[in-house]
């Protein structure tokens, strides 16, 4: 059996077995294990452009950043900074960070602050 690569999680075979006179017939259910292969992608209609006043924090909601993925718990998508911003830091709750995880993001423990310049 060869799955084909399609999202569903179960199939059926079905055999016949004859002596060339008499037959019987059976079905084999398989149950298809999936695997996690689907990229996560960034829901359409977010918010390009967050607001912060200057020297102030503002929270980053799932306006601005949320994912997708058909194989996994949204929830759990961690999402990585590529690179700082320059004139401030991404925190969660309070605390300098590099990464996050989407339900930080639903959990609205993250957010910019702006540090000048």
């Amino acid at each position: 059996y060869k799955h084909d690569s399609s999202e569903t999680l179960e199939d059926n075979i079905e055999f016949t077995s004859t002596d060339g006179t008499n037959s019987v017939s059976f079905l084999l259910q398989v149950k298809v294990m999936p695997i996690n292969d689907e990229v996560p992608v960034l829901v359409a209609g977010l918010k390009p452009v967050l607001s912060c006043a200057e020297g102030q924090e503002v929270v980053i909601t799932a306006e601005y950043i949320y994912a997708a993925d058909a194989d996994s718990d949204n929830s759990g998508l961690a999402f990585l900074i590529a690179r700082q911003p320059y004139h401030g830091v991404v925190l969660r709750s309070s605390v300098v960070v590099d990464r996050f995880l989407q339900a930080d993001i639903t959990a609205g423990v993250i957010s910019y602050r702006h540090t000048g310049g």
